[in-house]
């Protein structure tokens, strides 16, 4: 029989202390690992920090004549003036839509007084912008022609029903944008951009 002699208290005290040093170890380990991992945070942190104040006090590039503050007029000044030309401007299809439609109220004919009926429409799109959402208008004018003036007149008269008046006319900004950009413009300060 092969029987390990009983340890004595020093190899019980030395097996004791190898344990803690193993366990002590492997937390040493884990303290190196978080070392590393703490570091590269604060780097990341640190060149965060250097963009936002290079942003924030660095040199900007928004440079204007001496004496101008509106930049809507310089723009407009700086602009040669071009002949209006009627082009439909096509909106981004995947804006959510708002249809809105422009009826007469009153359908009689102003020439004979006989009833009109609907012969077409005029469309045109704005943009709308509601505080981080954007959609857009699409006007719908209805058009009207008298039946009786088309068959007994040589011509009749097709009445358009009339849209809300615009700030700008032509323009496809609606009210709700041009309030966005002015208010972000001279409240937020952002460039006219």
């Amino acid at each position: 029989m092969n029987e390990h002699p009983p340890l004595t208290e020093s190899q019980k005290q030395l097996v004791r202390l190898q344990a803690q040093i193993d366990t002590l170890q492997a937390e040493k380990q884990a303290w190196v690992e978080d070392k590393l991992e703490m570091q590269t945070r604060i780097d990341h942190l640190l060149a965060e920090l250097k963009l936002s104040q290079s942003q924030k006090y660095g040199k900007k590039s928004e440079k204007a004549p001496r004496g101008t503050f509106n930049e809507a007029e310089q723009h407009k000044a700086s602009s040669s003036p071009q002949h209006h030309k009627k082009s439909k401007q096509v909106l981004a299809s995947h804006f959510e839509r708002e249809e809105v439609e422009h009826t007469l109220i009153a359908l009689d004919c102003p020439c004979c007084g006989e009833q009109m009926h609907t012969c077409g429409s005029e469309e045109c799109e704005q943009i709308k912008i509601i505080p981080a959402k954007i959609s857009v208008i699409k006007h719908k004018q209805f058009k009207y022609a008298c039946r009786s003036c088309e068959h007994e007149k040589l011509s009749s008269n097709i009445i358009t029903a009339p849209k809300p008046a615009q700030p700008i006319p032509g323009s496809i900004a609606s009210p709700e944008a041009i309030a966005a950009v002015v208010t972000a413009k001279y409240c937020d300060a952002p460039p006219l951009y």
